[in-house]
């Protein structure tokens, strides 16, 4: 897994397609495509987007120590439909606004809990991010 410090939208998480010596970019080893889809599934969750841009760096410039910031809760926890959910976006071979915007409300509610939010922490991060990253393009 990989992510993108900068721009707008930053942090960014993605699946790696370059190995490790060759990314000039951070980078998170995992061993196998489950575990990067887990972990995946936390990182690019609503809730650790609005922990990132809220409470660690607002800038539009992530670096790599604030990842170290970032509180992840155990991967291995991460629910089968949660898994799901990433790898049926990651293989999307072209976006589609709406039906993105229902994968990751479904991936929102999959992993809030995660974060024991209460269900109005989790209706305020969802606000957050639907207003921030779910505009119509």
């Amino acid at each position: 897994v990989n992510f993108s410090g900068s721009g707008r939208n930053c942090p960014v998480f993605r699946l790696s397609t370059t190995p490790v010596f060759d990314a000039d970019y951070p980078y998170i080893p995992c061993s196998t495509r489950r575990e990067s889809l887990r972990l995946l599934a936390l990182l690019a969750s609503p809730t650790s987007l609005y922990i990132s841009k809220n409470f660690i760096n607002p800038s539009a410039h992530f670096k790599n120590q604030d990842l170290a910031n970032l509180p992840i809760p155990c991967p291995e926890l991460v629910s089968d439909a949660a898994v799901e959910i990433v790898e049926s976006i990651v293989l999307e071979k072209k976006k589609n606004n709406q039906l993105f915007r229902q994968k990751m409300q479904s991936l929102h509610h999959e992993t809030s809990c995660m974060w024991e939010l209460t269900v109005e922490e989790s209706e305020e991060v969802w606000s957050w991010y639907s207003t921030r990253y779910n505009r119509e393009s």
